[in-house]
């Protein structure tokens, strides 16, 4: 059995540590298994992970989304590292007021990556994933959820306006007899 933690959206690790905090990991702790993510090719973030020395984290540089492949990635902030970076299929009409430009990346069908892991896992997710996590929840409880998620971190996006307000509330009635813990992350 170990443990898994999944930092989707990592930027540059301010959450991943954050949560390796909340969740007491250690350092050469062989038990926790982490796998963070992030697309935005402009960030420093493989220097970040490296920093965090004696953790057996693996950096996908990749979007997590409901499908394999790719997909037009829409960044943010004045040199493009805002952590306002999200995925132009959640809305070609959503446009961040810093928008930077567009770019192509590689995406992966989270619901597929996670099959990966045995049902003895414990596993722990960090979502922060600009919009795209009413997909990908949505997605998850349609296919199965997987009764190891023991804990998901959840940052709901554009609950401002209409169309978002009532979504993060309607996933958590869906996912209130699953067992998992869902905390509203920042």
């Amino acid at each position: 059995m170990s443990n898994i933690l999944l930092d989707l959206g990592t930027h540059n690790t301010e959450g991943l540590c954050d949560i390796i905090k909340e969740l007491n990991v250690q350092p050469n702790d062989e038990s926790w298994i982490i796998h963070t993510f992030e697309p935005n090719p402009i960030l420093d973030t493989e220097n970040r992970v490296k920093q965090l020395v004696g953790y057996n984290i693996t950096l996908h540089k990749k979007a997590v989304w409901i499908k394999d492949g790719n997909v037009r990635f829409k960044r943010a902030g004045k040199d493009g590292k805002s952590q306002g970076g999200y995925v132009e299929e959640i809305g070609s009409d959503r446009q961040y007021s810093d928008h930077y430009d567009e770019i192509e990346i590689e995406c992966i069908n989270f619901i597929e990556f996670i099959k990966q892991f045995n049902e003895e896992d414990n596993i722990y997710i960090k979502m922060d994933i600009e919009f795209a996590e009413y997909n990908v929840l949505e997605a998850m409880i349609e296919s199965g959820w997987r009764k190891n998620i023991k804990i998901l971190w959840v940052e709901w996006h554009g609950t401002n306006f209409d169309d978002f307000k009532d979504k993060p509330q309607m996933i958590k009635d869906k996912l209130k007899d699953e067992q998992v813990v869902i905390n509203d992350w920042r």
